[in-house]
């Protein structure tokens, strides 16, 4: 701010604080005088006041019926004597006084009453909490029914304050017990790089942060200094201007605790000696190994290293990223051979990252959940992709991948839509959070082989009608009606309806005829009737929480060779040994 700005800035507050309190002392006297002067009658104010007329009694040349101006000042600095020479509200108190308001009766003797109020009056203000100038309150009784309908704005006021001096405290105790604690690391121009060697050095020297590691109430200093050292960058020119580092975990942070690139650091502090120290650092922290054309980098810190990683393994087949939550703009371009990545934490825009790979058949996704977009589009070749934390809509972004075989995506839930139209050749599916009507979404997957959903609970209707050719169907939270729904399921090997489902059977088994493997799970306890009739190749049944008469429902499962039921139960089914001698029944 110029010297001119702070002028005018200053000068207008100055000038509202005079209009609010007049000029004090002189103004108010000669406010005291003319008043007096030009309305004699106002010296009865003066002559009802008994304690002012008490201290004047002690002085013989004022004369109460002799009114002059000299008589007057003489009474007025008496009274400003037992006021305190309260020259900051002189004014406000004259006018009241001779306004015969300033108590009832109008009396110096209640200054004390008048001082607690205009006390709590400036906190209010000081706080900007009073909604009432104080030229807008006349008398004394107003003053304080004002300050009264105040109490819950001064109350949360003292509440604040006392907060404060509490923060204060605290803040004074801890810098008492953690200044100390700290190895200075690096020290430039620009900053100190700080190493807390205790608890207390950590919440000390991470103050004013959203760190965990600098918590009042459950500090984890002591689980990052156990695996590791933490490393605090400090900026000199702001004290909330810091950095947390911990490279074990290539876990950089600002103050706000969330995640930073080392490389943008660098680049805020532009300092010589911290971009040294950062090289030193990433020398005994960065890990690579490259064996078989298989190239795991783990903890890389500058993007620069892991270009020249890149550029000088370009006949990799494997990547594995450990660690890594860098843009990776055009680095992967020249690796045409890779075959496959491991991204491990990596949750970054994909862009074109990925448009040269165009021989990668397996991608693993473990954390990144951001938009598609194109960016798998020129991975025409690619076998399996696995998603393990997506959650985003797929729209036509895997519309190119006509080659793909196994898609998993783990906790997402969006719609599907005709997002899998083209993924003719896919073979294995498994939505594990999934929860969504699937409609014609599946029609296109003719030659998938395995299914799983995992949190499914929809209808099924005719969704699975197309999947003629799948072998497994694994339904883990269905608990839904049947009906015909897997009529067409013809070459369905094995069938999973997980520990929620309990729903008779009926005739909802019946196409079934190459039916291998039928597990129930410990919900399921329905009557079963002829509902196993026609499961003529079953060989293994699962049924841990059936209670249900046996009758005939087991007479035609010829092939059955394992049933397994609820181990107290097991004695029940000992009956089915005489009319199938190759079951053997298992808890």
């Amino acid at each position: 701010m110029t010297f001119y700005k702070k002028y005018l800035k200053y000068k207008s507050k100055y000038i509202t604080l005079k209009t609010q309190l007049a000029g004090g002392e002189k103004t108010a006297k000669k406010y005291f005088i003319d008043i007096i002067t030009k309305f004699p009658h106002k010296i009865d104010i003066i002559k009802n006041d008994k304690k002012l007329v008490d201290i004047l009694s002690y002085d013989k040349t004022i004369n109460l019926e002799q009114i002059t101006p000299e008589i007057l000042e003489k009474i007025f600095n008496k009274i400003f004597i037992e006021l305190k020479g309260d020259k900051d509200n002189i004014d406000w108190i004259i006018k009241s006084y001779l306004a015969n308001e300033f108590g009832n009766p109008s009396s110096i003797a209640n200054y004390d009453r008048f001082k607690i109020a205009i006390d709590n009056y400036n906190i209010l203000k000081g706080n900007k909490k009073a909604d009432k100038n104080i030229t807008e309150i006349v008398t004394l009784t107003e003053l304080e029914t004002y300050i009264v309908s105040k109490q819950p704005e001064l109350e949360e006021i003292r509440q604040n304050i006392e907060r404060k001096k509490i923060a204060k405290s605290k803040q004074i105790q801890l810098k008492i017990e953690g200044e100390a604690d700290v190895i200075k690391e690096l020290e430039t121009d620009k900053l100190i790089i700080y190493i807390p060697t205790s608890e207390k050095g950590s919440q000390y020297y991470g103050r004013e942060t959203k760190w965990c590691t600098a918590a009042s109430q459950d500090c984890h200093y002591e689980q990052y200094a156990s695996s590791g050292t933490l490393y605090i960058i400090q900026s000199k020119s702001d004290i909330r201007d810091k950095y947390q580092l911990h490279f074990e975990d290539n876990e950089f942070m600002d103050s706000k605790n969330e995640k930073i690139n080392i490389d943008s650091i660098l680049e805020h502090f532009d300092d010589i000696k911290l971009n040294e120290w950062v090289k030193k650092m990433e020398l005994r922290f960065t890990r690579y190994s490259y064996n078989n054309r298989i190239l795991n980098i783990s903890n890389v810190i500058l993007f620069s290293t892991f270009v020249s990683l890149i550029e000088t393994h370009l006949d990799a087949e494997t990547l594995v990223l450990l660690f890594f939550n860098k843009p990776l703009g055009n680095s992967l371009d020249k690796l045409v051979n890779l075959q496959k990545i491991d991204f491990n934490i990596f949750n970054q825009p994909l862009g074109n990252s990925l448009n040269n790979l165009i021989n990668l058949q397996t991608i693993i996704f473990p954390s990144f959940n951001q938009p598609l977009g194109n960016s798998l589009n020129n991975l025409v070749n690619l076998q399996t992709i696995q998603f393990f934390n997506f959650n985003q809509p797929l729209g036509k972004s895997l519309n190119n991948l006509v080659n793909l075989h196994n898609l998993t995506l783990d906790r997402f839930d969006q719609p599907l839509g005709n997002s899998l139209d083209n993924l003719i050749n896919l073979q294995t599916l498994e939505l594990s959070n999934f929860d969504q009507p699937l409609g014609n979404s599946l029609d296109n997957l003719v030659n998938l082989h395995n299914l799983t959903l995992n949190q499914f609970n929809q209808p099924l209707g005719n969704s699975l009608d197309n999947l003629v050719n799948l072998e497994k169907l694994t339904l883990n939270q269905f608990n839904q009606p049947l009906g015909n729904s897997l009529d067409k399921l013809v070459n369905l090997e094995k069938l999973t309806l997980g520990r929620l489902f309990n729903q008779p059977l009926g005739n909802s088994l019946d196409k079934l005829v190459n039916l291998r493997n039928l597990l129930l799970g410990e919900t399921f306890n329905q009557p079963l009737g002829n509902s196993l009739d026609k499961l003529v190749n079953l060989q293994l049944l699962v049924l841990r929480g059936f209670n249900q008469p046996i009758g005939n429902s087991f007479d035609k499962l010829i092939n059955l060779q394992k049933l397994r039921v609820n181990p107290m139960l097991i004695q029940t089914f000992n009956s089915l040994l005489i009319k199938l001698p190759n079951l053997s029944i298992t808890k």
